[in-house]
């Protein structure tokens, strides 16, 4: 009866410093994360290059100095705190391995963040956008700059870094020289694990659709996982709006599949890391952990609302020869560049 009774106090004890062990851990755990913010708020805020272009695209916009202009009579300041990712999609499985062969940038997406207020916003690009890129021959000589289809611009490239530096100066470029901090390549094997790891993405079907094999009817809501997912973001038919209705389709998964995240990052604040690392085998770009860390505690920020804003690039979808061109409309750029990169300034 002693020795059991002697137990008791052991046990309350073992768990005590159990407990602490713990505590300690998750003090440590938010620390790191802590110091991994900091880091990649200096990496992303100092990180990309500043060259207005609006002089050679229109004489409506006036650059009254360093990072200020005037738009329609009303003065702008250049916010320093967003910080724009290009994410691109690209149209090849297991891209990162293959010697041969670029792809091209089949999903464009240019998302930004206020650091400051959480604000974020999405612009979605038209992977048919007419745009100015950098050109190369095969032995990687610049050839110079030619008016083609954005998505092209991937192809000229390694494949890698060079291929996504490519793609992000020629987006820059359509959006008169705005900074592009950062870049995240993916080939298609990625969006079935991203699928996997939150557990399906649930999506409204505005079509019938078939999905990994299986028949839809419009209006059903589909849980997608693995080949359905990759089939809802990738597949399209070959008609004029087909590019824009499969945007339409990766808008309401990335919103989806954003919600989830955000939900689950809530609980658990190393969820974006996880799911980060998860792709790697999968994804070329110049972002790290720490970059991850700083981005998310901007997002959930509680100035912010963690609801993302998209912004449509206004334009016609035509074919005047084998492939289709997207010609947009400048002033809805300049309209967008006003809106997400600048702020008022009060005389």
């Amino acid at each position: 009866m002693g020795q059991r009774g002697d137990l008791k106090p052991n046990r309350k004890k073992v768990w005590n410093i159990i407990l602490i062990c713990i505590a300690a851990l998750l003090s440590v755990l938010v620390a790191l994360v802590s110091v991994l913010i900091l880091v990649g708020k200096n990496n992303l805020l100092n990180r990309g290059d500043f060259d207005l272009l609006f002089g050679e695209k229109t004489s409506e916009i006036e650059i009254v100095d360093d990072g200020t202009v005037v738009y329609k009579d009303q003065k702008y300041k250049y916010n320093e705190n967003v910080v724009s990712v290009l994410f691109i999609g690209i149209d090849k499985y297991k891209f990162y391995e293959e010697r041969s062969g670029s792809g091209q940038a089949d999903a464009l997406f240019l998302a930004n963040i206020d650091t400051k207020t959480g604000r974020t916003t999405i612009i979605p690009i038209p992977r048919d956008c007419m745009a100015e890129i950098d050109v190369f021959s095969e032995d990687g000589k610049y050839l110079g700059i030619r008016r083609s289809q954005i998505c092209l611009s991937y192809g000229y490239g390694d494949g890698k870094h060079s291929s996504c530096k490519n793609t992000a100066k020629a987006v820059s470029r359509m959006f008169c020289g705005v900074p592009i901090n950062a870049y995240v390549a993916i080939d298609m094997d990625a969006i079935e694990v991203i699928s996997e790891k939150v557990d399906g993405v649930d999506v409204v079907l505005t079509e019938d659709t078939v999905l990994a094999r299986v028949e839809y009817k419009a209006g059903e809501q589909v849980n997608l996982r693995g080949y359905a997912a990759l089939d809802f973001v990738v597949l399209r038919e070959d008609d004029l709006e087909a590019s824009l209705k499969r945007m339409g389709r990766q808008k309401q998964f990335i919103d989806q599949f954003a919600a989830k995240v955000v939900q689950r990052t809530k609980k658990d604040i190393t969820t974006p890391i996880t799911i980060f690392n998860s792709i790697k085998p999968y994804m070329v770009t110049n972002l790290d952990v720490a970059d991850i860390s700083f981005l998310t505690s901007c997002f959930l920020t509680e100035a912010g609302n963690t609801e993302i804003e998209y912004k449509s690039i206004a334009g016609e979808a035509t074919k005047p020869g084998e492939y289709i061109e997207y010609v947009y409309d400048f002033d809805s750029v300049y309209n967008i560049i006003i809106d997400v990169f600048y702020t008022p300034v009060n005389s």
